[in-house]
């Protein structure tokens, strides 16, 4: 009997052709398309509630597949299904793109998980044979060998189309250019939900203030927090602050982690991440002239400077 259990699927947006192709395979072969997970596909509604939908998906799934490509680095979202689907205990099945090899590879999924290639026939047989042994898929070996050369022929053929695109968008790379901002998932939203349903502390809002006063793009983490920190204490010193948020920085960067406003941006040699940024959506709605929450900053330092003035020996 086939397990109750979905296929999750995590891919960058833009390589949702490939998860689309395996999804196609798998469905051919007798998954059925609702025990599939990807957010590309029609049914999957993922929009600015992406994280929570992402959870429940990766609770329920049975094998977990990750396409990993230039792209999926680059983005939060994915580095983050990337490392619940490797702490978890549900398989995981690592695809890669040409551009990614085993050297290159940073974060949880690194050299130790074994790379697949869809255009590679023995590859594709033993994605096949780790579904089928989770899924109870039943299929003749004429049958699953057929579907895995139509699979690397689309393949194949897509990624030639992707290179031609690669090759039309490098040479129009100097062209005026309309940029999506980065507040795709809904980055604004998640800090309006922390601000208005979470209990902030002092340090939190002390935190947002620090932020939009010092124009702050990037928050260091592990041995960059101490120059953070630093910085921090500079400000509370110049604004007369009691050392308030200095003291209590790292659980509000842990907060801003959990609620998905700040991406990992640089990491160590081990591929842990040592720096994050603030998505440019949120960024930019914080620095507003009109910033919603402006008296209740002020606040905050208003506290803040009486702790510094108890502080201080006369």
């Amino acid at each position: 009997m086939m397990s109750s259990r979905r296929l999750f699927i995590s891919h960058r947006s833009i390589d949702k052709g490939i998860a689309n192709l395996l999804a196609e395979f798998f469905s051919i072969l007798g998954l059925p398309k609702e025990a599939i997970f990807c957010s590309s596909l029609p049914g999957n509604d993922v929009l600015r509630q992406i994280s929570n939908e992402i959870k429940l998906a990766l609770r329920e799934s049975a094998l977990n597949i990750v396409i990993l490509s230039a792209d999926y680095y680059k983005s939060a979202y994915c580095l983050n299904e990337a490392g619940v689907a490797w702490f978890s205990e549900t398989p995981v099945i690592v695809v890669a793109l040409p551009e990614v090899q085993e050297s290159s590879m940073i974060g949880f999924l690194d050299s130790n998980n074994k790379l697949r290639r869809l255009d590679i026939m023995s590859d594709v047989l033993a994605i096949y044979d780790q579904a089928s042994a989770v899924f109870e898929l039943r299929n003749s070996m004429t049958a699953t060998h057929a579907e895995g050369e139509k699979l690397v022929v689309k393949y194949n053929d897509f990624m030639s189309k992707r290179k031609e695109n690669q090759t039309d968008a490098s040479s129009a790379e100097n062209e005026p250019t309309k940029r999506l901002p980065d507040d795709e998932q809904g980055c604004v939203d998640s800090f309006l939900d922390m601000w208005e349903n979470t209990t902030l502390t002092l340090a939190d809002k002390l935190f947002v203030a620090y932020i939009i006063e010092e124009r702050i793009t990037t928050l260091g983490d592990r041995w960059l927090a101490e120059h953070q920190i630093a910085c921090i204490k500079q400000w509370e010193e110049k604004n007369q602050l009691g050392e308030v948020l200095s003291v209590k920085y790292g659980a509000c960067l842990s907060l801003y982690i959990t609620k998905h406003l700040v991406s990992p941006h640089s990491w160590t040699s081990h591929g842990n991440v040592r720096e994050y940024k603030i998505y440019d959506g949120l960024r930019d709605w914080l620095w507003r002239n009109d910033f919603p929450f402006a008296n209740e900053l002020d606040e905050a330092k208003s506290a803040a400077q009486e702790l510094y003035l108890d502080d201080l020996p006369f």
